[in-house]
């Protein structure tokens, strides 16, 4: 699809002095290394607007999900059908 139209993300700390927010941010690197027998560790870099100040929110937990490096795939191929 050929769009302008990119997905943000609203980025929200939370910590007992207050919660920020910095609404309509964009992935700008994702680094991810797996190791065997180690967790997958991942770095993500951000760009947003400034941070801002938001009411205290209503978090919402999911259950924790393991990220592991034996649970991780490599496939290479020339086209994108050759991956099944």
């Amino acid at each position: 699809m050929n769009t302008n139209n990119h997905p943000s993300y609203t980025i929200r700390g939370y910590d007992p002095v207050g919660t920020e927010v910095a609404v309509y941010s964009m992935l700008e690197s994702l680094n991810i290394t797996a190791q065997v027998g180690q967790y997958v560790k991942y770095t993500a870099s951000f760009k947003g607007k400034k941070l801002g100040s938001e009411s205290t929110p209503s978090p919402a937990y999911n259950d924790e999900t393991l990220f592991r490096a034996r649970d991780v795939v490599v496939k290479i191929a020339t086209t994108e059908g050759g991956l099944a």
